[in-house]
Formats: structure tokens, sequence, C-alpha cells
């Protein structure tokens, strides 16, 4: 069973398939299929899961940005906002990696500072 908040890869789909041709199955004796017509039906059903789910290679997620880019509809600098992980976009993980990254150099330099004083002392 499929949930709403579910991502769905498209290695998947033989999954998808598998279930709904086992559901049309147990259901055939209301909806009255013959083997021809279910297979007729999985195979639409297929044909409209590719589409949804066809697998986008990266070189083509590139060259569309580009493309926007070079067409002058998006800024260079925008293009990590658009590239998104679950909730979060690409740009607000550099940031954050910036952050953590400060944040770990400046406790380094407390702990040599506190370092120096101690041996000082």
């Amino acid at each position: 069973m499929l949930d709403k908040k579910d991502l769905i890869s498209f290695f998947e789909k033989q999954s998808i398939l598998n279930n709904i041709n086992d559901f049309l199955l147990e259901e055939n004796g209301d909806l009255k299929f013959s083997d021809k017509n279910l297979k007729k039906l999985i195979n639409k059903i297929s044909n409209a899961i590719n589409g949804i789910l066809r697998p986008i290679k990266m070189m083509d997620q590139y060259k569309a940005r580009m493309f926007l880019v070079a067409s002058g509809l998006l800024k260079s600098e925008d293009i990590a906002k658009l590239t998104s992980l679950k909730e979060k976009s690409h740009y607000d993980i550099l940031r954050e990696r910036i952050f953590f990254q400060y944040i770990t150099n400046w406790f380094y330099e407390l702990y040599q500072t506190e370092k120096k004083k101690r041996l000082i002392k």
C-alpha cells in the first residue's frame, strides 16, 4: 500500500505493477477482465508510470539549468536555491555547511587559545 507521503522511485515500478496486477486479479470477479484486456490495462498503466517516474539523468538537469541561465530566465547563483533535498534547498544546506565549518573553526581557535593560556600559567 502506498502512502501519500512516500517517495516513489522509478526502480519501484515493477513492484507497483505487481501490486496493481494482484489487486485487479483479486477483483476480477466483479470487474470481468479477460486476460487480454487485463494485459492491455497493465500495459497502459506501465506506460503511464514510465511517463510519471521516468529516470532523469544528471546531464539533462545540468543542460536545463544552463539553458535557463543562458536565456536570462535564471541567475547562476539561484541554481543552488532550486535544487532541493527533501524539505531543504541545496542553498540552505550549503549555508548550514558554511555555518558549521565556521563554528568548528571558531571552537578550535578557542581551544587553542585556552591551551596556550594553560601552558603559560
